[in-house]
Order: structure tokens, then sequence, then C-alpha cells
């Protein structure tokens, strides 16, 4: 009998530990998850299409689990070319969402399901919509960290995340084959989607790289929040007090808190300015000046048109502080115009401000309009602000983006500038034909050489600057010559990652680079800052983290 107790009262505690683990595990959102309900087409799935001959529904042949998958094929659809077709998961006829999934405004989801096929691209995307109302004029394109995948003949689970946007109040997973590839057919199936409370980070670092989740905290040190999306889209700058300061746009704000140990915890946010002649403010550049001035720029978001510089409006603006970031002065308003991502600021030995920038150009006669690079210099300590540059490269290197629109923004993208040992100012230039270019001023930055290519790939945005010991470091993105990504995007794109190196001779060569952040989302924009000798923090835009690593680190990797 004791025994019987003793086993009966065992049993019991392992069904309330089971009961207790399961409580821990967020349930799947998805109904019908491996679709083995419904036939010809499963329940709670559904398929978007302007082309009558893509063809979808329940496959018996190919699974996962269970006895079924999901299949969409384009084989009838002939040739390459626009395919425009969606495999949803969810009950959608693209008038109403009312039978789609629930969803939190401002929310963390992680997705993941299996695919197998031999269609080469396929792109993963999220559509949210802010009512029942599941019209196109409703939609919400919610951007996932998988993105663009390409599947196999082997099953194999992707997996990924999202967020929704504060009106978001439905959605749906879509699989979408991309414009152009050959036709072909794949299968889906245990479709997963979880609601998160933070973004699921999974991120390959290299050895030596540590992952930072900043928090807030008051003085007395009582942690009080998290950082968010807007914290990273930022700059950081060592203060001369040896603070390290985070500039960061909010809405029409920009934010400021300071970290005392190398990024772990900050103070509560403190806004430096609002700015209500403006829809957006945009990530910032940040010099500390040797008088002590702290200087922020930031562009001013109100719109934007493609072929119409006239009707683009996003002006640069400065705010400054005397006292070490306690108080502000009144922003300025200086330069007008369409101003592209920032990518920091400096100030030369000669006591020269100068704020690289790109910026939508004049009409130059191709039917897609491009950018070119320059810069605002201030002489006399901020006191009066002039533009100096129009640098666009050789427009042959991107003509073909130029004609016909592929490949994204064309011409002088998103420079940054470094002060070389010479005095000679050194600006590279972000770029579609694959490489970085360069350009170089003699005079502080007042007037610039003509532009050339450069032996450095390129794949997205670049930020070099000079460590307390005197080697250059560049964080960038190398050009990513995948053939499924030269089809997709028409450029060597590289956002799936980055990449840091290091100089010993002013730029002329570079160490081997360190490659960081893997991990399905873009990582692209990536500012460095030294908050010591030797230590090194990397912001992430569009994760609330940093990567935190050594100089000595990225030389022995």
């Amino acid at each position: 009998m004791i025994n019987y107790i003793r086993s009966f009262l065992w049993f019991l505690v392992v069904i309330f530990m089971t009961a207790d683990s399961n409580a821990d595990q967020p349930s799947n959102i998805i109904a019908n998850a491996s679709a083995e309900e419904g036939a010809p087409y499963p329940s709670h799935w559904s398929m978007l299409s302007t082309n009558d001959r893509v063809v979808w529904g329940v496959s018996n042949a190919q699974c996962h689990s269970g006895k079924r998958s999901v299949f969409l094929s384009t084989a009838d659809c002939g040739g390459t070319g626009r395919i425009n077709g969606s495999l949803i998961v969810g009950d959608y006829d693209g008038h109403s969402a009312a039978n789609l999934y629930a969803a939190e405004p401002n929310t963390w989801y992680s997705f993941s399901f299996w695919m197998q096929g031999d269609l080469r691209w396929i792109n993963v995307e999220v559509f949210g919509f802010v009512n029942g109302k599941g019209d196109f004029n409703s939609r919400q394109l919610l951007g996932t960290t998988l993105n663009i995948i390409s599947p196999t003949n082997a099953w194999r689970e992707y997996k990924g995340a999202f967020k929704t946007k504060s009106d978001t109040r439905r959605f749906a997973l879509a699989l979408s084959p991309r414009e152009g590839v050959p036709p072909g057919i794949f299968h889906v199936d245990d479709v997963c989607v979880y609601q998160n409370a933070d973004f699921p980070y999974e991120i390959e670092v290299p050895r030596g790289f540590d992952i930072v989740h900043p928090v807030f905290c008051d003085p007395s040190g009582q942690v009080t929040g998290k950082g968010d999306d807007n914290f990273q889209v930022s700059q950081l700058v060592r203060l001369q007090d040896g603070r390290l300061m985070n500039v960061y746009p909010v809405g029409n704000r920009e934010q400021i808190s300071f970290s005392q140990d190398g990024g772990s915890t900050w103070s509560n946010p403190q806004t430096i300015v609002t700015n209500i002649a403006i829809k957006g403010a945009g990530k910032p550049a940040v010099v500390q000046t040797r008088d002590g001035v702290i200087w922020v720029f930031y562009y001013g978001w109100v719109g934007y048109e493609l072929n119409n510089p006239a009707k683009s409006k996003s002006d640069l603006w400065v705010i400054s502080s005397r006292d070490n970031g306690k108080t502000w002065g009144e922003h300025r308003l200086i330069w007008k115009g369409y101003t592209g991502m920032l990518t920091g600021a400096i100030e030369t030995r000669a006591g020269h401000i100068v704020v690289p920038f790109c910026y939508q150009g004049p009409p130059s006669g191709y039917r897609y309009e491009l950018l070119h690079a320059g810069c605002v210099i201030s002489t006399n300590h901020g006191q009066q602000w002039n533009f100096a540059g129009n640098i666009d490269i050789d427009p042959q290197a991107d003509e073909k983006s130029r004609v016909h629109g592929t490949g994204g923004d064309t011409g002088a993208r998103e420079p940054t500038v470094v002060e070389l040992n010479n005095g000679r100012i050194w600006m590279l230039i972000n770029t579609i034909t694959g490489h970085l270019w360069e350009s170089f001023s003699h005079d502080g930055g007042l007037t610039w050489s003509k532009p050339g290519k450069t032996a450095i790939g390129c794949g997205g945005p670049v930020y070099v600057t000079r460590l307390t010991s005197g080697r250059l470091v560049m964080v960038w993105n190398d050009a990513n010559w995948d053939p499924g990504q030269m089809l997709w995007r028409g450029w060597p794109c590289g956002f799936d990652h980055g990449a840091i190196a290091l100089s010993e001779d002013d730029g002329r060569s570079w160490r081997k680079p360190v490659v960081y952040g893997w991990g399905g989302m873009r990582t692209c924009h990536s500012l460095l800052a030294e908050y010591a000798p030797g230590q090194l923090i990397l912001t992430m835009p569009w994760r609330n983290i940093f990567l935190r690593t050594t100089e000595k680190q990225v030389l022995s990797n």
C-alpha cells in the first residue's frame, strides 16, 4: 500500500511539473498548422494571385510531418516574369481581414515553418491590417527578419520574427515567389507563430564579441526600462568626461541617454529637441569639439518624391550643448533640401566641423534621379555653415539603374569622412556598383577631388573613424554577389551581415575583416564608438542590442 501511495504521489508530481512546463511555453497561434484539415484546399490557408495559372492546394506527395503539406506552383506560368502570387497562412480573400489572426500592437512575434521546393527566391513577409477591412489600401507590409529565402529539395526549417505597428490589429504570414524567377514549386508544413515580449535574439556573432542588452536606470541604479528599436538608430560618442552618450530619434524628437559602464546601463532618456516643422527626425551625427561643445546634427523628414527634388524635403538641422549635455540651445536649420542618412561628423585639426551627407541632386536627364554626396562645413565654431561637394560617381558605373530604375538609389550615397595623418580628409561613399568610392579634400572640406572607385567591396553603408591607437577602423556592408541576391535587388546588397576591419597605414590597406550580425534581420547602418582605449561598441539598428568587443580581438580574428 505504501509503495502504491508513493507511486501515485510521484505520478501527480510529474503531471504538475509537465503542466507547469507547458504553461511556460507560448502556444502556436496558427490554426491547421500542418494542413491536415480541408481538401482540396486546406482550411485557414488561402492564396492571392492575379495570375490564374498559379496553382495551390493540399499535397499528399510531400510532407514534413503528418500526411500532407500545402504547395504553391508556378510551373504553368511560362517563362520568367511577373508571377504576383502569395501563399497566405491565414483565411484571407483580399477584401476582409475579419478571419485573420488577432495582433497585439507594437509587439514582436517569432515564427517558423518547414519548406521544400525548387523555386529560387521567395519573399517572406507579413500583411498587417489596422481594422477588419482587408483591402489593399488598409494593408500594412510588415518586414520579417527572414526577408528572402531560397528553398532546397530537402525539407528545411526557417525561423524569423516580425514586429507589429502601433495600429496593427490583424496579421497573416505571406510567402511570395519573387518576380523574374524561373517557374517552380514549393511545399510548406508545420507553421508556428508565437507572441514574444522582446525581439528573439537569433544572431550569430564572432569569437570575442558580446551581445549587450541595454537597460535604462534611475540615479539609484533601479532598472526603469529597456532600450527599444529607436535606441539603436543612433550615434554613440565618448564625451570628454568619459561618459558614453547615445543620441537617437523618436518621432519628431531627438533624445539622449548616458552610460558610464560601456553601454550596459543608461540614464533615463531626455528629449533635447522637438521639431514641429517635420514629420520624423532622422538618425543623427554627433561630434564633441575640442572646446567641449557637443554638436548634434539630424535630418527632419517631411516628404520624398523619387523624380521630383522640388517636392522632396528632409532638411538638415543642428543643436548644441556647452555643458556636457545638461542643457541645449535652440535648433537651427543649416541646409535645405532632401538629406539622406547621416554617417558621422568630425572636427579637423584646423578646427573645421565637417558633416557629410547625401542629398537628392538636380534633374540629370535620367529617368530615375540620383543622390549626390556633399558636406556642410563650419570654419568658425558653428557660427556659420556652408555647403561643399556636389559629388557624383561616374554615371556609367550605375547607368542601368539610372535608366531602368533597378537597384535602388543611384549615385553617391551616405558618405563618411575621416582626417588622414597628412591632413587630407578622406570621404568614402556607399554605391550600388559593388565598390566603395572615394574623394579627397586638401583644404578641410571646402573643395573635393573627382571621385574614384576603390578596391573595397560595397554592399551597403560605411562608417570610418580613428581609434586612440592611431589605427583606422571601418564598419560596413561588403558586397554580396550571390546570383539570387543579384536577381532580386539588381545590385550586390550586403544587408545580411556587417563587417569590421582595421588599417594600420591610414587606409591604404586593411586587415582581414571580421564578419558579424548574421541572423536573418538586416544588419546595416551600424556605427562604432571607442568607450575606452581599445574598447569598442557597435550599434545594431532595428535590434535593441549593442555588440561589444576590443581592438585587440578584431586584430586577432
